[in-house]
């Protein structure tokens, strides 16, 4: 049996959600069982975090606060390299394929911090620095932009999309179009 890799927390449908996010997998060649959560969020950007371990809990995945159950039992399993957390915005007033589209980008870049951390390359930042000049942060920025050849990744967005990724973001972008959401 296949161990469930994208744990989908939204009102979006699993499917057309999955298929962005195992796009993003293959558009930047990850490997191996990487657990992801899908959240929504009331504000504009869509955003994530990926976290660096050999093993995790599952069950935190299906119910964030289950740690305050009583009879709370964890069940772990092993991932490759860590596991990331990324936010979709819920913001109707956002343009459907943006937010699509932002979903494609964040789970992207967050599968480079996962690669990064696959092959030994990771950077820790330096407490205290900006975002955007960490040395992590440079190198997922590197790293993308060897794979796509556009240097500004985040603001442009004329950028080729391969052909199974810009079906997916169609799909989810037209999906959220119609149920309003």
């Amino acid at each position: 049996m296949a161990k469930k890799e994208i744990y989908n927390l939204t009102k979006l449908p699993d499917k057309m959600v999955s298929d962005v996010v195992k796009g993003a997998k293959r558009f930047t060649r990850t490997k191996g069982y990487v657990p992801v959560i899908i959240r929504m969020t009331r504000y504009h950007g869509a955003h994530g975090i990926a976290h660096k371990c050999n093993m995790t809990n599952i069950n935190y995945f299906k119910h964030p606060k289950s740690n305050k159950i009583k009879h709370y039992i964890p069940k772990w399993v092993l991932c490759n390299g860590g596991y990331h957390e990324t936010w979709i915005t819920g913001n109707k007033n956002v343009d459907p394929l943006k937010r699509a589209f932002s979903l494609f980008k964040v789970a992207c870049h967050e599968y480079c911090h996962i690669r990064d951390f696959q092959e030994g390359e990771y950077i820790p930042h330096i407490k205290g620095s900006h975002h955007d000049s960490r040395p992590c942060e440079l190198s997922v920025d590197n790293r993308l932009y060897d794979m796509r050849g556009v240097e500004t990744f985040w603001e442009d967005d004329s950028w080729k999309l391969p052909a199974y990724a810009e079906k997916a973001i169609l799909e989810l972008a037209i999906w959220i179009e119609e149920n309003k959401i």
